[in-house]
């Protein structure tokens, strides 16, 4: 909510601090033209780009916005370690191999922080 507060008072700053500047550079209709020009590619851009979340829950919206990816240190998938089922975020399983260095390493890693 404080991200959207900050967009919306930097917005409106920039249209307070350019709108005299426009309007003695171009005429009146023109900058309002402009404005509009904006705010509609700004529209276009928030139906395109960011998700309905009226009526989800927030684990939900978490599910929905979350992206596995998989990790860099992942061995290729046609290692011969054996696989193994894992649980990803939102309660989804899927099959992954194991490779004993990989592990080795997440653990060390985990345990340093």
């Amino acid at each position: 909510m404080s991200m959207a507060t900050m967009a919306n008072w930097g917005a409106n700053f920039v249209v307070t601090m350019s709108l005299l500047t426009r309007l003695n550079a171009i005429n009146d209709s023109a900058t309002f033209f402009l404005f509009t020009t904006l705010t509609l590619v700004a529209l276009l851009y928030f139906i395109k780009r960011v998700p309905e979340t009226k009526g989800l829950s927030l684990q939900e919206i978490e599910r929905q916005l979350a992206r596995p990816s998989k990790p860099a240190s992942d061995p290729p998938e046609s290692c011969d370690a054996p696989a193994v089922q894992c649980s990803i975020r939102g309660g989804e399983t899927t099959n992954r191999r194991y490779h004993p260095d990989t592990a080795t390493r997440h653990r060390r890693e985990r345990s340093s922080t």
